[in-house]
C-alpha cells in the first residue's frame, strides 16, 4: 500500500510539471481544435464512446470511452476492414481515401482493441469521424503502447475514462485528401479512474 501511495504521488508531481512545462513553452501558441476551426462541432453517441467531430477540420476533435474489462474479449480486426463515412455529419466529409498515399496512418481515436468484446463492437469504431490523420511513428509507437498498458490494466480490474483532444497550433493547418482533411499538430491524452473519476495520467503527443 506504501509503495502504490508513494507511486502515486511521484505519478501527479510528474503530471503536474510536464503540464507546466507544456505551459510555459507553450501557452501562448496553443490552440484547442475549437479555435483552429471555421465548422460547426455534432457531438455523437457512437454507443459505447462518444465522439465531437469538426465539420470543417473533418475529424473527431475529441473523443470520449470507457476502457474496462466488460468491453474486452478476443475479437480481432480484419484487413479487410476500411474505415465507413458517417452519414450523420454533412457532406462534403472524410472518407477512407482521403488518407491513401499520404504518409499518415488512419489513428483511431478510441483504439479498436478497446472494443474487442465482439466483431460488431470492434468495427463500430471503424468509421471516419472516429479517426484522425496520425504520423506512422506516433500510431505504431507511443500512442500504440498506452492504449496497450491501459487495456492491460483494465484486464486485472481498473476501470478507466480515457479523454482525448486534437490540439493545433497557430501557424498554418495541414490538409490531405480531396476533401482536406486537417493534420492535428498533437493530441492529449488523459486517463481516469472510472467512476471515481481522478486524474492517473496525461501526456501530449507531437504528430510530426
Amino acid at each position: 500500500m506504501k509503495r502504490k501511495i508513494e507511486f502515486g504521488c511521484l505519478l501527479i508531481l510528474t503530471i503536474a510539471w510536464a503540464l507546466f512545462v507544456l505551459w510555459w513553452i507553450f501557452g501562448a501558441s496553443i490552440l484547442p481544435a475549437k479555435g483552429a476551426s471555421l465548422g460547426e462541432l455534432d457531438s455523437l453517441d457512437c454507443g459505447t464512446f462518444s465522439v465531437v467531430y469538426d465539420t470543417d477540420l473533418k475529424i473527431p476533435v475529441a473523443a470520449e470511452w470507457v476502457c474496462a474489462a466488460q468491453y474486452l474479449s478476443k475479437a480481432r480486426r480484419e484487413r479487410s476492414w476500411r474505415f465507413i463515412e458517417d452519414i450523420r455529419v454533412n457532406a462534403p466529409r472524410a472518407c477512407h481515401d482521403d488518407y491513401t498515399n499520404s504518409g499518415y496512418d488512419r489513428g483511431h481515436m478510441v483504439p479498436a482493441a478497446d472494443r474487442s468484446i465482439s466483431i460488431s463492437s470492434m468495427k463500430s469504431t471503424f468509421i471516419m469521424t472516429n479517426v484522425c490523420p496520425q504520423v506512422p511513428a506516433l500510431n505504431r509507437g507511443a500512442w500504440k503502447r498506452l492504449e496497450e498498458g491501459c487495456r492491460n490494466y483494465a484486464r486485472h480490474g481498473v476501470q478507466m475514462r480515457v479523454h482525448v483532444d486534437a490540439v493545433f497550433w497557430k501557424a498554418d493547418t495541414l490538409r490531405i485528401g480531396r476533401h482536406g482533411v486537417a493534420v492535428p499538430h498533437g493530441f492529449v491524452k488523459s486517463v481516469y479512474s472510472w467512476p471515481s473519476d481522478s486524474l492517473l495520467y496525461a501526456r501530449y503527443f507531437q504528430n510530426w
